[in-house]
């Protein structure tokens, strides 16, 4: 019995000690990578920019990320789809060449995120996010030197920057809205129906039964809501697949442990 002991004990420190290495191993890797995503995202034009910050916006800490070959090109102002999704971790942008563009964390994503101890205000609307794209696109205006700077809105992001630009259309020289959401009810319905019909022509069995077994929008729970996008995804052609949005992510230079269990 000692013997069984004995040799279980060293079993399990042989397996503790596997870990550990396993564990140092990706760590090691890990900050590899981060020095080499740093260098070969580095800018080095005489007259570019790159900047990664917290800016006092709304009363909070909101993480800003700015970058472009030229200081003097025109601004272009990210606001990401989501809610709740940081894009900052997929810079850089290919316009950097032409515009300096700047990613915003959201109140309640990626940095921001964490920087509120991770927890989102109960009393953030719409209209808040809104008001601090506002005053973001303000210091925006001051920080880079700009009379106006302009939005590329991306889903989620279109609700906001329709906000903002009916706010202060002052502030903007254009605004461009892809995935642009118009009526969210009547999109959601087509959106279902759209993905039902490819899974029908394409006779997958799978897919069909499914998306039949939510039934059409609204769904009752956010599984049901997975479900119909999880099917939209597979038949989308150039989609950012989960392990590209992983590794952008775990590898990303400014990115803490922490920073990947907050995205």
């Amino acid at each position: 019995m000692r013997r069984l002991v004995k040799f279980g004990l060293w079993g399990l420190g042989g397996l503790v000690t596997l870990l550990l290495l396993t564990i140092a191993g990706f760590l090691g890797y890990r900050t590899l990578q981060q020095h080499r995503n740093a260098k070969l995202f580095a800018i080095h034009a005489p007259a570019g920019i790159q900047e990664s910050m917290f800016v006092e916006i709304g009363g909070a800490k909101q993480w800003v990320t700015i970058r472009g070959q030229n200081r003097s090109n025109p601004v272009l102002l990210m606001v990401d789809g989501g809610p709740g999704t940081a894009a900052s971790v997929f810079m850089p942008s290919p316009w950097e060449n032409n515009f300096t563009v700047v990613e915003w964390d959201q109140p309640g994503a990626g940095k921001t995120f964490g920087a509120a101890g991770g927890k989102i205000d109960s009393s953030l609307t719409i209209d808040k996010i809104s008001k601090d794209g506002v005053e973001l696109a303000a210091y925006l205006c001051r920080h880079l030197h700009k009379n106006k700077i302009g939005i590329y809105a991306d889903s989620w992001g279109t609700i906001i920057g329709v906000h903002m630009i009916k706010m202060r259309p002052d502030l903007f020289y254009a605004y461009l809205g892809t995935g642009q959401i118009v009526n969210m009810q009547k999109g959601e319905a087509l959106n279902y129906q759209h993905v039902l019909e490819k899974a029908s022509a394409k006779g997958d069995a799978a897919a069909i039964k499914e998306l039949t077994g939510i039934g059409q929008f609204p769904y009752r729970s956010l599984a049901d809501f997975t479900i119909q996008r999880k099917w939209a995804a597979t038949y989308e052609k150039g989609g950012i697949s989960n392990s590209t949005v992983f590794s952008a992510i775990l590898f990303d230079p400014d990115y803490s442990l922490g920073d990947v269990g907050n995205w």
